[in-house]
């Protein structure tokens, strides 16, 4: 049986397949707003902190956090200890 992160990943995927397919047949210009949202929440979806929100570990070590661009920033948890 699938882990609950891969279950809500694949459930994820598929509604951007959904959304992409619906935005595809809107081609009216009164129709290009309900495109952009269309277009915004897909791009939500796929984000790694909507991911993240979800429950779906990221590809890196719990203690770094991987920013847009490949750039890591690793937390100072010294103040901590």
């Amino acid at each position: 049986m699938p882990c609950y992160s891969c279950v809500i990943s694949a459930d994820t995927e598929r509604a951007v397949e959904i959304l992409t397919r619906y935005q595809s047949t809107l081609r009216s210009p009164e129709e290009q707003e309900l495109k952009a949202s269309i277009g915004k929440v897909s791009h939500i979806f796929q984000s790694e902190l909507f991911q993240a929100l979800l429950g779906k570990p990221l590809p890196c070590s719990p203690c770094s956090l991987v920013l847009s661009g490949g750039v890591s920033w690793e937390p100072d948890l010294s103040a901590w200890h």
